[in-house]
């Protein structure tokens, strides 16, 4: 066995030291049961903070979620509502159509009866000169019997007529133009309505298909909160279990340290109480030898004296 012998132990049995030393290895060994505690506490609160920021985080995941879940729906009601308004605006675009369309096709019947009496008033007027010719003024055949005073008369008036239909004609004809054109244009509206409606619905779709995966999503994340949470409880159950048996074991290893110190200290006090009697005895045995010294030189001395005084003649005689 070898260790370093501080000065106050010097002069200590090897069964003192030996004492000593086992406790001082004691104390050590506390003292790293104490750091691997304090480390083991360390991981767990660690441990259990890591676990609070992973469900605050899922939290604030699901709160986006259910922010984005909230901006799609508020998305897709102002789609359908402007899908329902396009709806009814080409509902209306379509009757509007129909209109125009009845509008058009009596246009073309009223042009239709026009060209037709133009047609007879031509095929009239084509034959006064023969029948002026012929000295006939009878007008058995045309549309309308008109008696007059001469011929040039009737035949002024179909010309007057004819200018009067063809007049109605070209004004009915514009008509029935700018109501085609009109149709076409409504149709062009219709269906840029039919695209813009198509186009609002396929975004629609898109958005309600987002809204189910968010929601599903957002299913996912809540169960996956709850189970988090739950797991978080029980950790955080089984933490504080760990951490209140490691604070009883940190507390009984400070009370064995705070004994293992006491007797330490008892032991050195009764070492230095040791060391101070043993110096009062070396002093006492010191002194001792000092006084058997003094007295062995006396007596040396005595002897010396005594056996000078029997060498000398006529010296000390006892009886």
């Amino acid at each position: 066995m070898s260790w370093v012998v501080e000065e106050w132990k010097e002069g200590l049995s090897t069964r003192v030291l030996q004492k000593i030393h086992d406790l001082e290895s004691q104390v050590e060994k506390f003292k790293k049961e104490r750091q691997q505690r304090q480390f083991q506490l360390e991981s767990l609160e660690a441990a259990l903070e890591k676990q609070k920021q992973k469900v605050v985080k899922e939290k604030n995941e699901g709160a986006t979620l259910k922010r984005e879940n909230q901006n799609l729906m508020e998305l897709c009601d102002n789609l359908e509502k402007n899908r329902q308004k396009l709806f009814h605006e080409l509902q209306m675009k379509e009757s509007e159509i129909n209109f125009q369309e009845g509008q058009l096709i009596s246009s073309r019947k009223q042009v239709e009866s026009l060209e037709q009496g133009l047609k007879r008033y031509k095929s009239e007027l084509e034959r006064q000169p023969k029948t002026f010719g012929s000295g006939n003024t009878s007008f058995e055949n045309t549309p309308q019997r008109i008696n007059t005073g001469s011929p040039t008369a009737i035949y002024n008036e179909l010309r007057c007529r004819i200018q009067e239909l063809e007049n109605k004609l070209q004004i009915q004809t514009q008509d029935v133009k700018a109501n085609v054109m009109k149709l076409q244009d409504t149709h062009l509206q219709v269906e840029n309505m039919q695209m813009e409606l198509t186009e609002k619905e396929k975004t629609l779709n898109k958005a309600t298909n987002e809204i189910i995966k968010i929601r599903i999503q957002l299913n996912q994340t809540t169960d996956q909160i709850l189970t988090t949470k739950q797991q978080f409880e029980k950790n955080a159950k089984d933490y504080a279990q760990k951490l209140s048996q490691l604070e009883q074991a940190l507390q009984t290893m400070q009370l064995k340290e705070k004994e293992l110190k006491e007797n330490y200290e008892e032991i050195k006090k009764q070492n230095n109480f040791l060391s101070c009697q043993s110096a009062e005895h070396l002093q006492e045995i010191s002194q001792l030898k000092e006084g058997l010294c003094s007295t062995k030189l006396s007596l040396q001395q005595s002897q010396h004296f005594a056996e000078d005084l029997k060498s000398k003649p006529g010296g000390f005689y006892c009886a």
